[in-house]
């Protein structure tokens, strides 16, 4: 059997919701292809011609693009991804979907959920960020630098004298700052909030 047909038809053993994506017209020779279903698993079939196995791994949630140019991040780590598995390509379509069900789907949904969540985690804690910023800038006077969202600068100008300035890291339940030489009086201030003997509201 052709091995797009052999592809075809394991994925259609797969079941309901289970969809065939054929590699792209760019790479003919090429010897996998990509099974997709309507709850957004995605896994990739490929013959390896050498060993004469099927193979199979996972496609996972990524992040969004990140502001710094990285692109889509992933979100799970060494051995959180399941192992590869390998199929004889001699067996029935059938028997190839009933192991690919069997050996590598129940690991491939938990982890598979694991990643949804964490991303869904990344996302609440983004926009807890991101309001702490917007926050912070409203009091400081100063606006977000969209190349650096996290992150925040107040000075009270070059030309004051004593010159001061100070750096804002925000996260979304804390806030590290970074500043130069303060005046005394500001910096028992500052003690004075640390030890809890001054409110900040």
């Amino acid at each position: 059997m052709e091995t797009q047909t052999l592809f075809m038809e394991i994925v259609k053993e797969l079941g309901e919701g289970w969809q065939y994506v054929k590699p792209s017209d760019e790479h003919p020779d090429y010897t996998g292809c990509t099974a997709k279903h309507a709850k957004g698993w995605s896994f990739t079939l490929y013959l390896d011609g050498y060993h004469k196995k099927i193979e199979v791994w996972g496609d996972y949630p990524r992040t969004e693009a990140t502001f710094n140019g990285h692109g889509k991040e992933t979100v799970l780590h060494g051995d959180e991804y399941p192992k590869r598995i390998y199929i004889s390509p001699t067996r029935t379509p059938a028997s190839i979907a009933g192991d690919i069900k069997r050996r590598f789907m129940p690991t491939y949904e938990a982890a598979f959920n694991l990643a949804t969540q964490r991303i869904a985690d990344k996302k609440v804690s983004a926009d807890k960020t991101s309001a702490n910023v917007a926050e912070l800038a409203k009091v400081l006077g100063v606006e977000a630098n969209n190349n650096y969202p996290t992150e925040l600068r107040w000075s009270n100008g070059y030309n004051s004298k004593p010159y001061i300035y100070a750096d804002f890291k925000v996260s979304d339940d804390s806030v590290t700052i970074k500043t130069g030489s303060v005046p005394l009086d500001m910096a028992l201030a500052i003690a004075k909030i640390l030890k809890g003997e001054l409110k900040c509201h």
